[in-house]
C-alpha cells in the first residue's frame, strides 16, 4: 500500500472511534454513569493491550520498562483518556465536541518543551499557537451557552495537558525502543496501574441490567485507537516523516464531528452544535496544519 495510507487510515480510524465513544458513554443511567465509564476505561486499555500486543509479536520487537515509560502510560491512558471520557459525559455525550481537545495539546507540549527541556520556538510554531490557542478561546466562549458544558470544556483542557505530560514522558523513555513497543509497555503499565480501581466498577456493570456486554464501545475503541490506529500511525512516521503525518492528522477531529453529525442527521436527532464550536474546530485545524507545516 502507497506510504501516506498509513496516516491517511490512523485519521480514519481515529475519526471513526469518536461516534463509538459517544455510543459507550451514553449506555448508561445518569446514577450509574461514572462506574460505566471507569469500567469501560478498563475494557479499552485491555483490549488496546491485547491489539498491541499482537502487533508487537509480528514485528518481533523486544519491551522495554523504565520510570518515564511508566509515567507516559499513567498520565496518557488512565488520566488522559479516563478525563477524555468523562469530558465527554459533561459535554451532554458529545465526544466528538471532546475530541477536539487533542489539537490543544501543543500549547502544553511546547510550554513544557520551552520550560522543561529549553528548546527554541520558531516563528512557525508561534504562529500555529496563536491559532491554537484562539481555537481554545472560542471552545471556552461556547461554554457560555447552554449547547456546550464549562465543566466539559474544562475536562477537555485538563485531557490536553495530561495528553501533553504523557508524550513529554514517552519521547524520553523511549530510547532505543520501538515506538509501537514503547507504547505497548506504556499501554501495559497504565492498564496494570489502574486495574485495582476498576474492580469496582467492573462489578457494578456486571450487576447491571445490561452486563458486561453494555461495553462493548469501549473494548471496540480500545482495538481500533489503542491497537490498529496507534500503530498506523507508528508506522506513517517511519515512511513518511512527522511533518506530513501531522498534517494528514490533523484532520481526524474535524472528521469525527462530520461523522457524528451525519450519524445524528440519520438517526433524526438535532445536531445542537454551537456555530462557535465548528469556529474553534476550523482555528484549532489551521493551528495543525502550520504545526505540520513547521517541522516538514
Amino acid at each position: 500500500m502507497p506510504d501516506y495510507l498509513f496516516a491517511v487510515t490512523s485519521a480514519i480510524l481515529w475519526a471513526l472511534s469518536v461516534p463509538i465513544i459517544s455510543i459507550g458513554i451514553n449506555r448508561s443511567t445518569d446514577k450509574d454513569r461514572r462506574s460505566h465509564v471507569l469500567a469501560g476505561l478498563m475494557t479499552s486499555m485491555a483490549s488496546g493491550t491485547a491489539a498491541l500486543s499482537l502487533v508487537v509479536i509480528a514485528l518481533d520487537q523486544p519491551l522495554s520498562i523504565n520510570l518515564e515509560l511508566a509515567l507516559a502510560g499513567l498520565f496518557t491512558f488512565p488520566l488522559a483518556t479516563g478525563v477524555y471520557y468523562f469530558s465527554g459525559v459533561a459535554l451532554r455525550g458529545r465526544a466528538d465536541i471532546a475530541a477536539l481537545f487533542s489539537k490543544v495539546k501543543p500549547l502544553f507540549s511546547v510550554a513544557l518543551a520551552v520550560l522543561v527541556l529549553h528548546e527554541t520556538m520558531d516563528t512557525g510554531m508561534a504562529v500555529s499557537l496563536a491559532f491554537i490557542a484562539t481555537g481554545t478561546v472560542m471552545l471556552l466562549l461556547s461554554s457560555l451557552s447552554h449547547t456546550v458544558k464549562t465543566s466539559g470544556v474544562l475536562l477537555g483542557l485538563v485531557t490536553a495537558l495530561f495528553w501533553a505530560i504523557g508524550e513529554f514522558f514517552m519521547k524520553r523513555g523511549m530510547m532505543d525502543t520501538h515506538p509501537i513497543a514503547a507504547n505497548l509497555s506504556a499501554l501495559t503499565i497504565g492498564a496494570i496501574l489502574f486495574s485495582p480501581f476498576a474492580i469496582r466498577p467492573l462489578y457494578s456493570v456486571f450487576r447491571s441490567r445490561h452486563g458486561l456486554m453494555s461495553l462493548w464501545p469501549f473494548l471496540l475503541h480500545g482495538v481500533i485507537s489503542f491497537g490498529i490506529a496507534y500503530s498506523f500511525f507508528f508506522f506513517s512516521l517511519e515512511r513518511i516523516g512527522l511533518g506530513r503525518t501531522i498534517l494528514i492528522n490533523a484532520f481526524w477531529p474535524i472528521l469525527g464531528i462530520l461523522i457524528t453529525a451525519l450519524i445524528r442527521v440519520l438517526a433524526k436527532k438535532r445536531l445542537e452544535l454551537h456555530p462557535l464550536v465548528l469556529v474553534a474546530a476550523l482555528l484549532l485545524l489551521c493551528g495543525s496544519l502550520l504545526q505540520a507545516a513547521s517541522v516538514q
